[in-house]
């Protein structure tokens, strides 16, 4: 018992021994609590601090939002934001991009509501002249590469030129075609006016490399382009002179790019196709260059290389940079450039954007037609419209959807007519409309199909789907053919369709 009390009162001795460790172990939180309040005035101290500097913010409020955070301004560095590119840019740019530069203003503009794009369009290698003696420019896009590397040889440039875009040759006459041009080899007939740009544009290169083809080609003769440089009647500052002089009738042919024939003189003239044997395919570079406004220039070069930009070159009939011609025998002056990057691979990612290479911007229309022509959308949008409505089978299951377009027989009527032949009762029926894809893919179709005058088939070329122009995966235009099942003859990314004619069956 006594040692029950006697372990009783350790034990109690030991909780107050406890107790008091406790309690000095848990007093200087108090201490220490009350330097927490210490520190927790001094942060109102610095609120007030805070609201001290915040009236000037409303002040500059407009600013404020755009340089507030230094970390929007770090990523918008990284991708350029509408708010951050400002002030006036100053595009040099080849005359043959006038139209599309100018439609890609509105869209850049839009983005960009604090910029003001002002451009300077002429001849490139004027240009580059203008750019050598001092001139500043924000952005230059050249027509070839030569001039790109003039511009650098002259430290006027301050990026890495890209090249953003590709264009074909083509010949032009005027409307009623005095002179009777109906290919190239006609440009050496005696009293031909022809017509091209100085030496040192870009285009009159072009012009005169194609020359030089035809002239060892033994069909045209070795004196070919002696023959036509004979008929030369001037020689232009830029190629939209060039395409005036045709449209005014001062000349009977001259070779642009396909896309200068712009919609406001397109009916003015005949646009014909040049042979790929011939074909100089141009290369358009675009870099920033020393101006006052950099990030302005870095902007509108980004806009250009860009889907958009990419977009807008597409429907203005541009190829897209890594488009080949398997046929030319040659680069455009310039175009290798040593190791620059006017090399297609210098901008993959807009053109795989936008088009492959397999895009063809206009539609050919070819054989047994009274004037060969090249149709652009606005070509087919020129004429009779309608709008169907379909549902086929294609490979990945059932498809519809509302097209509209223009029949086939109504191109053949814009081409001077069919010439069918006549030599037995319903001749035509035995020729063909061939419609090649530029993949190769082919579909024939019977000339009696089409005929009014037997099937009446509303077969039609689309250039629309849905209500928007078609798509990169269908070309710029396709043919529709309501009633079939399948989709097999709904052939896309049409290249060119030929009315030929197998001729009379042998006894």
């Amino acid at each position: 018992m006594f040692l029950a009390r006697r372990l009783g009162v350790f034990l109690l001795l030991g909780l107050f021994a406890l107790a008091a460790c406790a309690a000095p172990s848990s007093a200087p939180a108090p201490t220490t609590a009350p330097a927490a309040p210490t520190t927790a005035p001094a942060a109102p101290t610095t609120a007030p601090a805070a609201p001290t500097t915040a009236p000037p913010a409303p002040t500059t409020a407009p600013a404020a939002p755009t340089s507030a955070p230094p970390a929007p301004t770090v990523a918008a560095a990284a991708k350029p934001a509408a708010a951050q590119v400002s002030g006036e840019i100053v595009v040099f740019a080849a005359s043959s991009l006038t139209d599309v530069f100018q439609d890609m203003a509105t869209a850049f503009q839009q983005a960009n509501p604090n910029a003001k794009l002002t451009f300077n369009f002429g001849a490139s290698s004027q240009l580059a002249t203008q750019l050598a003696q001092g001139a500043k420019a924000d952005v230059f896009a050249s027509a070839d590469q030569t001039q790109m590397d003039n511009a650098k040889k002259a430290d006027a440039i301050a990026g890495q030129d890209q090249v953003f875009a590709r264009n074909r040759l083509v010949l032009i006459t005027p409307k009623d075609n005095p002179a009777h041009i109906n290919a190239v080899n006609d440009l050496a007939n005696s009293g031909v006016k022809f017509v091209t740009a100085q030496p040192s544009v870009p285009i009159g290169q072009y012009t005169a490399q194609m020359l030089d083809k035809a002239s060892s080609d033994p069909s045209f003769g070795s004196g070919f382009k002696d023959r036509v440089t004979a008929n030369t009647v001037s020689q232009e500052d830029n190629v939209r002179q060039v395409v005036s002089k045709v449209q005014l009738g001062e000349a009977d042919a001259a070779v642009v790019y396909s896309t200068d024939p712009t919609p406001q003189v397109r009916d003015q003239l005949n646009i014909i196709q040049i042979p790929d044997a011939l074909q100089q395919l141009a290369a358009y570079p675009i870099a920033v260059a020393k101006g006052a406004n950099s990030a302005g220039g870095e902007a509108f070069t980004s806009y250009v290389l860009g889907p958009d930009g990419q977009a807008t070159l597409a429907k203005w009939g541009f190829l897209p940079p890594n488009a080949t011609n398997a046929q030319a025998q040659a680069t455009p002056s310039g175009g290798g450039g040593g190791g620059s990057s006017a090399t297609p691979a210098a901008a993959p990612a807009p053109a795989a954007a936008v088009a492959s290479s397999t895009f063809s911007p206009t539609v050919e229309l070819k054989g047994l037609v009274g004037s060969p022509k090249a149709f652009t959308r606005d070509d087919l949008m020129a004429l009779p419209a309608e709008t169907v409505q379909v549902s086929y089978l294609a490979g990945q299951g059932s498809e519809s959807g509302s097209f509209t377009g223009t029949r086939l027989v109504n191109l053949f009527d814009a081409a001077g007519g069919a010439r069918l032949p006549t030599d037995i009762n319903n001749a035509k029926l035995r020729v063909t409309v061939m419609v090649t894809a530029a993949d190769g893919y082919q579909v024939a179709f019977g000339w009696g199909e089409l005929d009014p005058e037997f099937g009446a088939a509303p077969i039609m070329l689309a250039y629309a789907r849905d209500g928007q122009p078609m798509g990169d995966k269908q070309g710029m235009a396709r043919i529709v053919v309501p009633g079939d099942k399948r989709g097999g003859r709904y052939v896309s990314m049409v290249k060119s369709i030929e009315l030929r004619d197998p001729g009379p069956a042998q006894p």
